[in-house]
């Protein structure tokens, strides 16, 4: 039936599209701070990371000021890593933004309001459409010296809000709270150059690129 059908292609996608967006929006860790699960050596077309420039810990440059998440870099990484994920082609949108406000004492303020709609179609040509809407934000340290940052003391009320459409149906669902932001056991690697910040936490592929605001 196509009850049936729609159920056993939906599987795949539905599951890798929520997990693969929260995992490259949140960048460090993903629902209880452990690496993304669905990365492979392949997995996003992230942006390379230029030559470090810091001041270093207790400095005036990068990474210290305030900074907006590259939001197109955003869309172009996770287009891919859906692709690669899914083995069908995926087209992506993302509008809002995220912003990280970090300290000169190595504290951090993130915050986000961020909308991410992915379009792709099933294995019948059913057209499927996955929504998702971040809010909210975190708070903590992130211990900064020679290109490492080291996260401590992060409390969040960052959650994620899905949709999902199926043939023109849609199923929403209820917002859910992201735990463990940042992964305190492994470390950040910042990169920068001029008004440009790049983070990655290995092994994931995924890389955010920042803009500096001030």
């Amino acid at each position: 039936s196509a009850v049936r059908t729609r159920a056993s292609v939906f599987t795949l996608p539905a599951l890798v599209l929520p997990a693969v967006v929260v995992l490259l929006l949140a960048g460090c860790a993903g629902p209880e701070g452990e690496s993304d699960p669905a990365s492979g050596d392949g997995g996003a077309g992230g942006t390379t990371a230029a030559p470090e420039t810091s001041d270093g810990a207790g400095g005036t440059g990068c990474p210290y000021g305030v900074w907006s998440l590259d939001v197109p870099d955003l869309a172009t990484q996770l287009e891919a890593s859906l692709e690669s994920s899914m083995g069908r082609d995926a087209a992506v949108v993302a509008s809002g933004e995220q912003r990280i406000e970090w300290g000169d004492d190595d504290a951090v303020e993130f915050s986000t309001d961020l909308t991410i709609t992915v379009t792709t179609s099933l294995d019948d040509g059913i057209e499927m459409v996955m929504t998702q809407h971040h809010t909210g934000g975190a708070n903590g340290a992130l211990d900064y010296a020679d290109g490492t940052a080291i996260a401590s003391g992060w409390v969040s009320d960052y959650a994620v809000a899905t949709t999902l459409t199926i043939g023109g149906i849609e199923t929403p669902s209820d917002a859910t709270p992201i735990d463990g932001f940042f992964d305190a056991s492994t470390p950040m690697q910042v990169t920068c150059e001029g008004d440009a910040m790049v983070t990655n936490t290995a092994p994931s592929p995924y890389t955010q690129r920042w803009l500096r605001e001030s």
